[in-house]
């Protein structure tokens, strides 16, 4: 449990990018994954954006979660970049770590919860 707990850490920090309300997730992702190459899984293949989306969207929209806000703040920065791969390091960074965070959080109160499994498995 651990274990898993770990990874998801890692795999949000890595690609917390993909997540968003208030813009389509979907469409964020793919075009991340177009800008270059941050939406890789851990083993370098490419995320699954449909499955990977609708897992931390059902998260965030968990009542307990408190998560959504900090969701639509973190895509719409990314969605006011240019390059949606920068923008996650550098002038989004704050958002994407107060959303990892709320996640995170969630996640290691609610381990068995299947979103949280599928955003590991989505990610991994």
């Amino acid at each position: 449990m651990l274990r898993k707990m770990l990874g998801l850490v890692a795999i949000l920090g890595i690609s917390s990018i993909l997540v968003g309300c208030g813009a389509d997730c979907q469409s964020t992702c793919e075009d991340g994954q177009e800008d270059g190459d941050c939406f890789d899984q851990l083993d370098g293949d490419k995320i699954d954006c449909e499955s990977y989306c609708e897992a931390v969207e059902d998260v965030a929209a968990e009542d307990n979660a408190d998560c959504e806000d900090k969701l639509d703040e973190y895509i719409d920065c990314l969605n006011d970049s240019d390059h949606i791969c920068d923008a996650a390091t550098d002038e989004c960074d704050d958002e994407g770590d107060d959303l990892t965070q709320c996640i995170v959080e969630f996640c290691t109160e609610h381990s068995s919860n299947d979103s949280c499994e599928a955003i590991v498995d989505a990610a991994s």
